[in-house]
C-alpha cells in the first residue's frame, strides 16, 4: 500500500502520457476475493457504463461512489487521484473511468489468510484477468465512439470529447 497515491499522482501530472489518457479502469481490493464489483464511476461516464455493460459487467453500486464524494472522507485510491489530477483542457473534465474491487472475504484482507488459493484460487484470478481484458476492449470501443462523435462535432460533442480531443485513430 502507498500513502497519498503518489505513483498515480506522478503519472497524472508528470508522465509523458499524462496529456493523452482519457479513461481509467482501476482494480482495487476491499476484500480477499470474490467477483469484481464496479463501485465508483468518474464524471461524464455514461458512455463507459454502457460500453462495460456490453462486456458483461454484472455487479455495481453507487453507494461507495457517494461516500467517496463526501468532503474529507478518509479514503481514496488511484482512481480518484488519476481523475482528479488529470490535465484539463479549457476547464473541461476529459478523463473518466470506473473503479472495480473484489469485496468478499474482507475478514481475510491484509491478514496471513489473504492468499489467492484460499479465496477462489487461480481459476478466479484467471477469470478476473479475462473479465478485465473484455472490459478494457469494451471501454476502448466506447471511447473510440465518443472521440469520433466529438471530432464530428468539432471537438465539442460526446461525453469524452473535450476540446482538442484526438481522433480515435490516434489511440
Amino acid at each position: 500500500e502507498e500513502s497519498n497515491w503518489v505513483a498515480a499522482h506522478a503519472f497524472a501530472t508528470r508522465h509523458r502520457w499524462a496529456a493523452d489518457y482519457r479513461a481509467v479502469l482501476n482494480l482495487e481490493a476491499i476484500g480477499a476475493g470474490g467477483d469484481l464489483v464496479a463501485f465508483q464511476m468518474g464524471p461524464r461516464a455514461g458512455w463507459l457504463a454502457s460500453a462495460l455493460g456490453d462486456a458483461g459487467t454484472q455487479r455495481g453500486s453507487v453507494f461507495a461512489h457517494d461516500l467517496f464524494q463526501i468532503p474529507g472522507f478518509p479514503a481514496g485510491d488511484d482512481f480518484k487521484t488519476l481523475v482528479a489530477h488529470a490535465p484539463h483542457r479549457g476547464g473541461a473534465v476529459r478523463v473518466t473511468g470506473v473503479d472495480f474491487a473484489t469485496i468478499e472475504a474482507g475478514y481475510h484482507y491484509h491478514t496471513p489468510l489473504d492468499q489467492p488459493v484460499d479465496t477462489g484460487g487461480y481459476p478466479q484470478m484467471r477469470s478476473h484477468g479475462e473479465g478485465l481484458l473484455a472490459k478494457t476492449r469494451a471501454a476502448m470501443a466506447g471511447l473510440r465512439r465518443e472521440l469520433d462523435a466529438a471530432a464530428a462535432d468539432g471537438g465539442n460533442g460526446g461525453a469524452a470529447g473535450a476540446a482538442g480531443a484526438p481522433p480515435a485513430t490516434q489511440l
